[in-house]
């Protein structure tokens, strides 16, 4: 290809910019809609476009366009199959795409035709094409477009898709890089904070399409921006599953042994390699990674003159960090980019899902998942690069080891050569300790003789923190002068990590200010009281300003790159040191609980166990169910409504203390009290609503087709009677992640120490204490409950519960006024309070506009409070074999009768957090004992 000669003339310019990225990513349009785009160059147009279309756009298959039939009797109108054509909307080495009309249902589709002269590889071809249609027919995802029909016309395959209006992200990143110099930019990419939130959203609902297809069995193989739609809405679409690759095995192989399928500059480690056995989704999610990382500089991270070279690059180089290239990029999207384009598949994302959480994480300014590789990693990637080298400075190495070991010995001086190895082993063995401490749950006894030899190494451990951070000062006195640019990336960087403080620092400044112009207009006694408040405020203001977390600085730059590794190395024992240092007294807790819980729940308790069991032998219900004392609970009788027995669970807190009617449905919880468990028997169950008759059980007329009616076998367990209170959350984390906990405090002033806030509508005060947890997603929900030997309910446990024995829509009846002070819905407290356009808002005032305390509402006719309203609630299952979504069920306090119907099934992405979502635990019988 010639350029012209006249080089001022910038159209032409930009027209052979967007050609090359057409051809090479397969998508040169038609020679007319270059010439409209591209007015007053015409010649330049038709020269390289015929130009292009004479070498390689059909090289690779040396077919030609599919032969079109003009329409029947004579008519103008050309068709394939039933449809219509209507326009060409690109072509590529083996198919053509039209734009084509579907008579039979009056709407337009994308019609991708096969060429109708492909050489010998044409059987192989059509195979392919077959293919990529019964694959993509098997995927169910609103970013990967869907196959409507497929067929043979004439001897000419085609495959009729969604037409998906808008462009692909190849010609989006052709025409950035076009546009760039007109605006007096470089071409380093995106710029801007919405730009990057722009092209982090899109990336993230990709990776998630992705996952979708990857949990159906499916590796795609040739991920690239050319076979990435963007809509009109600037959502993704993924398209072309030519060369995708089925785990499942049920298709046949079109992969031949030393064959290699891909876009090379896209191309995975182990796709240039030809291992296929070792392609899988971490393959994609590499590929996924090069366009993120194109996206951002608009340049691809591994480029060269001819193919040889750039596997080459692919294989031994590691990419750019993107932010050398584009100042823009936050330093975490760096990391991101390094974690998917690892050459070690083991190192990439796991999945796709995670991929798309830490540009979700980026995105929104949380920490992300994905560390930065560590200094041994580095090394590793150093040493493979550069073999020569390595070999030399190892063969210096072992001498200089040599030396010094004859050194020491005949100094007689082995403590100091003991010294140095022990600290080399100090930064494996604290990574080794906090593994194991997350494996020494639940706080059962059996785990005591690990938790003791988990404490002697830990203390060990810990004791060699001093050494440690004596070396890490000494480093750092080394360090370069703190730049002006690195404060800035640290400022990015503590805001990130720490918003809540932040925010608080904000309120208090705020607040100061508030007082301020208060005691300008007020009378003398006023200004009095107001300056005591205002001297009070500045003492909290001082406070937290020297909180260390505003000040900690975390770029360090050296001028020696040793001294760079050993201070990478070093931080990271001393933060794991730290940490362990932390875990000890903690550990010491698990332990002596570990110790005294049979003593506790079984010894102690024995009275009330054989009251509990006699009981129970009598009951009709729990025959055959060979119950036994359950460690780690206490009975705290029957319940006098409900009939069933309700038991402490002494690890999550202290014995309830009732304020009311003891065990009864009047009675309500204070602080401090830990989960109080109902005992429901076993069961046939029927679960789900059907809305076909009247008179056959489970009748609800509003009911969706994924509530059928089910019947299923239940055992006996435990259910909370209470959704999990953010004061038992942060006794058992040690955090309060809530929206409330925090945005209530700030809004009246009230210091977090109170735990108290007023209602939005009565005012009058609560223990924010017993509202229920939310901003917990299912990931960390299932991660707490486990630790304390409980776990998530499954659906059918939730749903059974929540009916109390009815067969009703709601347990309290078939009319959704009986919700009416049973369940804390959408009502007119929160329409009064603050009304959201298009709610559903119930004609009943139950007093609160938001989260209710737990149990101020009735019971259902188990004894459970607020299974229908005040949060939803996470559940144990998936929402289908082909999806990572979580079932969550219940109402809220911002939904409708509707959404609270006991039949309402719904999910959500597990690691979704938001302030309607809380937790209900169940825990399981312990095994009975043989007879």
């Amino acid at each position: 290809m010639t350029l012209p000669a006249d080089h001022a003339d910038q159209k032409a310019l930009d027209f052979l910019t967007v050609f090359l990225a057409d051809r090479e990513a397969g998508e040169v349009r038609s020679l007319a809609s270059y010439l409209e785009e591209f007015s007053g160059c015409e010649d330049v147009v038709a020269r390289e476009w015929l130009g292009g279309q004479d070498g390689s756009m059909w090289s690779a298959g040396g077919g030609s366009e599919p032969a079109v039939p003009s329409g029947e009797g004579g008519s103008t109108a050309r068709r394939i199959g039933p449809y219509e054509l209507l326009e060409e909307l690109g072509r590529g080495g083996q198919a053509v795409v039209y734009l084509a009309r579907d008579p039979r249902l009056g709407r337009k589709v994308a019609l991708k035709v096969l060429s109708s002269r492909m050489g010998p590889a044409a059987d192989e071809l059509v195979a392919r094409f077959r293919r990529e249609a019964e694959v993509t027919a098997r995927l169910d995802h609103p970013a990967i477009c869907p196959i409507f029909d497929t067929g043979v016309h004439d001897g000419t395959a085609w495959i009729a898709m969604r037409h998906v209006e808008g462009e692909t992200l190849a010609r989006a990143l052709a025409g950035a890089r076009v546009d760039a110099p007109t605006r007096g930019e470089d071409t380093s990419g995106p710029t801007t904070r919405a730009e990057l939130r722009l092209v982090l959203e899109v990336l993230e609902e990709a990776a998630r399409a992705l996952h979708s297809a990857h949990e159906a069995g499916v590796v795609h193989r040739d991920i690239k921006p050319a076979n990435f739609m963007i809509g009109l809405d600037g959502r993704p679409v993924i398209l072309d599953f030519g060369l995708a690759h089925e785990d499942s095995g049920d298709l046949p192989a079109l992969t031949r042994t030393g064959e290699v399928f891909g876009t090379p500059a896209y191309m995975a480690p182990e796709q240039i390699a030809a291992d296929h056995g070792a392609i899988d989704r971490r393959t994609d999610i590499w590929s996924l990674g090069v366009t993120l990382h194109e996206c951002l500089t608009l340049q691809r991270p591994f480029a060269a003159p001819t193919r040889e070279g750039l596997y080459r690059s692919i294989l031994t180089e590691d990419p750019v960090p993107p932010s050398r290239v584009n100042p823009a990029v936050d330093p975490d999207l760096d990391v991101v980019v390094a974690t998917a384009l690892d050459k070690d598949p083991l190192r990439r994302y796991r999945t796709a899902a995670d991929f798309a959480e830490d540009l979700r994480r980026v995105r929104e300014l949380e920490p992300i998942l994905a560390r930065p590789a560590g200094s041994w990693t580095r090394f590793r990637r150093w040493t493979q690069r550069n073999t020569a080298l390595a070999g030399a400075l190892l063969m210096t190495f072992v001498v200089l080891v040599a030396g010094l070991v004859t050194s020491l010995f005949l100094l007689e001086d082995r403590n100091v050569a003991l010294e140095e190895f022990g600290r080399l082993a100090d930064g494996a063995k604290a990574k080794r300790l906090l593994e194991r401490s997350d494996r020494l749950w639940p706080r059962r006894p059996e785990l005591i003789p690990k938790m003791n030899e988990w404490l002697v190494d830990a203390r060990a451990a810990a004791g060699r923190l001093a050494i440690h951070e004596k070396m890490l000062a000494e480093l750092r006195d080394r360090a370069l002068p703190y730049s002006a640019e690195n404060r800035a990336l640290d400022e990015a960087r503590r805001l990130a990590l720490h918003p809540r403080l932040h925010l608080h620092l904000e309120w208090l400044y705020a607040a100061g200010k508030k007082i301020d112009r208060q005691i300008k207009s007020a009378s003398a006694f006023r200004r009095i009281a107001l300056g005591v408040e205002r001297r009070q405020l500045a003492k909290k203001i001082v406070e937290c300003e020297s909180d260390s977390r505003f000040h900690e600085r975390h770029t360090w730059e050296f001028a020696l790159p040793l001294d760079d590794y050993m201070h990478g190395a070093v931080t990271e024992t001393v933060a794991n040191l730290k940490r362990i240092g932390e875990l000890i007294p903690q550990m010491e807790e698990r332990r002596e609980f570990a110790r005294s819980v049979t003593r506790r729940t079984l010894v102690e308790a024995k009275v009330l166990w054989d009251r509990c069991l006699n009981d129970l032998a009598a009951d009709v219900r729990f025959e055959n169910a060979n119950l036994r004392p359950q460690i780690g609970l206490i009975p705290l009788g029957r319940n006098e409504d409900s009939g069933f027995w309700e038991f402490w669970h002494v690890g999550s807190g202290d014995r309830p203390e009732w304020k009311g009617k003891p065990m009864a449905g009047r009675a309500k919880m204070r602080k401090g009290a830990g989960l109080v468990f109902v005992l429901l028997p076993a069961g046939p169950i029927m679960v789900g609503a059907q809305s076909q008759d009247p008179k056959l059980p489970h009748f609800d007329r509003n009911a969706l087709h994924i509530e059928r009616v089910r019947e299923w076998d239940l055992p006996p367990f435990f259910i909370s009677k209470y959704e999990v209170t953010q004061d038992q959350w942060l006794r058992l984390s040690g955090r309060n992640p809530s929206q409330t906990a925090f945005k209530d405090r700030v809004k009246i002033g009230v210091p977090s120490a109170s735990g108290t806030r007023r209602s939005l509508r009565l005012g009058q005060p609560v223990p924010l204490s017993l509202h229920p947890v939310e901003m917990v997603n299912w990931f960390e929900a299932d991660q707490l409950f486990r630790r304390f030997g409980l776990d998530l309910p499954g659906e059918w446990q939730w749903e059974y519960a929540a009916r109390g024995g009815r067969e009703t829509p709601w347990w309290t009846g078939e009319d959704r006024a009986s919700l009416a002070k049973a369940e804390n819905l959408s009502d007119q407290s929160s329409r009064e309070a603050k009304p959201v356009p298009n709610r559903e808002y119930e004609a009943w005032d139950d007093g609160y506009a938001g989260a209710a305390p737990v149990g101020r509402l009735r019971p259902n006719p188990f004894g459970l409070y607020d299974m229908l309203g005040n949060v939803r609630e996470w559940c144990r299952d998936t929402g289908g074999r082909q999806t990572v979504y979580r079932m969550y069920r219940g109402g809220a306090f911002s939904a409708g009768a509707f959404d609270a119907r006991v039949s309402r099934r719904a999910s959500n992405a597990p690691e979704v957090r938001n302030p309607h979502c809380g937790a209900r635990p169940v825990r399981a019988l312990d095994a009975p004992l043989e007879r």
